[in-house]
């Protein structure tokens, strides 16, 4: 898991810091569970969306979740735990 948010952050940071003329469609897509992650995600999508590009931010619905003011688009999902898995 450690690996995969490493490797998440890296092509982040290399979408964010490269010289274009065109714009680019990005995802960011929050680990279940990982509140503590979403605000500064968000602020460096904002900052993408300021460059031009095309953010969208997929979090997970939790019972702090709050409704958001964002120039990224977020989509908020609830993750089925029907199975208590």
């Amino acid at each position: 898991m450690k690996k995969l948010n490493i490797l998440s952050s890296l092509v982040i940071l290399m979408v964010a810091s490269g010289e274009t003329k065109s714009a680019a469609r990005v995802l960011i897509l929050h680990p279940i569970y990982a509140g503590s992650h979403e605000l500064t995600l968000r602020r460096f999508g904002e900052e993408l969306v300021k460059r031009g590009h095309e953010v969208t931010q997929v979090r997970w619905r939790s019972s702090k979740t709050r409704q958001v003011t964002s120039t990224v688009q977020v989509m908020t999902l609830s993750p089925n735990n029907s199975d208590l898995r």
